[in-house]
């Protein structure tokens, strides 16, 4: 019934294309409904991958802080790298700060990072934790020898204690060819009363470990909890479902947050002069 109005109107639809194009509006979201769910709700009903990644930032001392737009380049510099890795090429760095000039208030340049001194700090109080524990494993066994209780709880925390200073070997490498401080993952968010909106990202694959990306993600959801906003857009994605999406990966990272798929009706073109855009398709220049 719409169609067929506009198109009575002069309009031509579109179609209902799948994909990313730089000439339409993306035609397909994926978008978590907040209204009415606390934070526990809204964890509980994501993925048990993505609630359990989100809870493994938290350990890792992984933290989120605004940008100021005097270092657009330290998001910038991470946004060129999901341009790399996914083979796209999208704005320039000017464009984004032009945007947080044009939405001043509301626009958030986010960035997660991690302070490797503190997460070494938390590992080796794990450590020391883990080796006392060891001792009264040991106190026991002296006492009976036979314990097969005791005998698995020794063998596992032997693993937990080589895991745990194999992190803190690899920490103490990063720290010395990267620097303690990592940036892990940015994104900018345009934001109004009704909805959080999800624009552009990166992440340096380098540092996936940390999961800065999740962290991102969870930070933002609780600042719309926060401010009454009941609509979370994690925005694009391209309609393609099938596995061999060139967004699979982004498809599956977004709705481990239990988002849903919503589907636009398409663009709309009203040729003003019909001759002249009959003549522009011809010539393959529309």
């Amino acid at each position: 019934m719409l169609i067929s109005t506009l198109e009575q109107l002069g309009y031509q639809h579109q179609g209902y294309p799948v994909g990313y194009s730089k000439s339409s509006q993306i035609r397909w979201l994926s978008v978590l409904d907040l209204k009415g769910k606390s934070e526990q709700q809204l964890l509980k009903e994501m993925d048990y991958q993505t609630r359990r990644n989100i809870k493994r930032t938290d350990e890792m001392g992984v933290k989120v802080r605004q940008l100021p737009i005097e270092e657009t380049d330290r998001f910038f510099k991470l946004f060129k790298m999901a341009e790399e890795k996914h083979g796209f090429s999208f704005r320039d760095e000017p464009y984004f700060k032009q945007l947080q000039r044009d939405y001043q208030g509301y626009a958030s340049l986010q960035l997660a990072y991690i302070d490797l001194n503190e997460y070494i700090n938390g590992l080796q109080q794990k450590l020391d934790d883990l080796n006392n524990q060891m001792q009264d494993v040991e106190t026991a066994l002296a006492e009976s020898p036979n314990s097969k209780k005791q005998k698995t709880k020794q063998t596992q925390l032997n693993q937990q204690l080589t895991s745990t200073q194999r992190k803190i070997d690899d920490t103490r490498e990063t720290i010395a060819t990267d620097g303690a401080i990592l940036d892990l993952a940015a994104a900018i968010y345009i934001y109004n009363d009704y909805e959080v909106y999800y624009l552009s990202s990166g992440s340096n694959p380098k540092y996936n470990a940390y999961m800065g990306a999740y962290k991102l993600q969870w930070e933002m959801i609780k600042f719309a909890k926060d401010h009454n906003i009941d609509r979370y857009n994690f925005y694009g994605i391209t309609g393609d479902f099938s596995e061999d999406a060139i967004d699979y990966g982004v498809q599956q990272f977004k709705k481990g947050f239990n988002a849903h798929v919503e589907e636009y009706i398409g663009d709309f073109v009203k040729p003003i002069k019909p001759l002249l855009y009959k003549a522009g398709e011809i010539s393959g220049k529309l």
